[in-house]
Order: C-alpha cells, then sequence, then structure tokens
C-alpha cells in the first residue's frame, strides 16, 4: 500500500462537535485539553505559571471571551469558558482554544530556550480538546467538579478524571 499519498478514507478524522452547533453562539463550555501523550508536564512550575498566565489573558484577546472556573492537573487542565453572542467579531470556540494551547506552548518553549531550564523535544499538548456545552442547570455541579478534582485525582491515581 503507499501511503506516500493523501488518501481521505484513510485519513479520515471523527469530529467530536456537535452537527449544527454554532460554536459562536452565547454558551458556557466545559473544556478539557490535555498534555501529550498524558505527560505529568503541568507539574512543572514555570509550565504551570505560563498556563495560568495565559488563561488570565484570554479576555484581552478575545474581549467576548469570560472566564469562568480553571484546574491545572498534572496531565490536564479543565475549565469553563463562556462566549459572548452579543458582541461583534465573535471568535469560535475552536479559535479560542486553540489560541490558548499556541499562546502557551510558544511561551513555555521561549522559557525553555532563554533560560535552559529542561530539554523537551515533543509537544505539549494532545490533538485537540473535549468539550461540553454545558447548561445552566448543570454549571454549578460542572463549577465543583472542577474544584474537587485535584481531590479525587489523589483518591484515585491510576486513571485521570472525566466527568
Amino acid at each position: 500500500m503507499d501511503h506516500s499519498k493523501y488518501n481521505p478514507d484513510r485519513f479520515k478524522r471523527q469530529s467530536i462537535r456537535l452537527p449544527g452547533r454554532n460554536y459562536a453562539a452565547k454558551s458556557a463550555y466545559f473544556i478539557t485539553i490535555r498534555s501529550d501523550r498524558f505527560q505529568t508536564l503541568f507539574e512543572i512550575p514555570e509550565l504551570r505559571e505560563i498556563l495560568q498566565e495565559t488563561w488570565n489573558a484570554l479576555p484581552k484577546r478575545f474581549p467576548s471571551v469570560s472566564l469562568d472556573e480553571f484546574i491545572i492537573m498534572p496531565d490536564h487542565i479543565h475549565f469553563i469558558l463562556w462566549l459572548n453572542y452579543a458582541q461583534q467579531n465573535i471568535p469560535t470556540l475552536g479559535s479560542v482554544i486553540g489560541a490558548y494551547k499556541s499562546i502557551a506552548a510558544v511561551a513555555w518553549i521561549r522559557r525553555i530556550e532563554t533560560n535552559n531550564l529542561i530539554q523537551y523535544p515533543g509537544r505539549i499538548w494532545q490533538r485537540g480538546y473535549h468539550e461540553h456545552v454545558i447548561r445552566i442547570a448543570e454549571l454549578e455541579q460542572t463549577r465543583l467538579y472542577i474544584r474537587n478534582n485535584p481531590t479525587k485525582r489523589k483518591d484515585n491515581t491510576s486513571e485521570p478524571n472525566e466527568m
């Protein structure tokens, strides 16, 4: 079999997005982004700092975005992000998440190169992300899940927690 040419039947990723969903619509989204190959990269204090700073700076880059809960785990992050459809030039959820991942990765690479912190040859992020549109009735439950995730992780270290 010749793998040198693109074959759309072989290289087709199935989308996890809801068909017909407007991902620029005003909504709250529960997001999980994992580290590449479930590495515990986010235990590195310098990288945790970058992840937090990048999170806090998102509304400056995207004025239609509001931040809610946020937690950094050893191999993934969880957060709730609000998109405000009433504003002009609304970014899609994917563009906000893509910017977050890109900005954090570039800042981390620059920090490594500048300070010779560690040698890290691979990627930081796993491809894609998991998203869930939060209904108002489940908002507080989702917030509690995020806040309590570090405690659950200590109780069950064999598997990453999923909601």
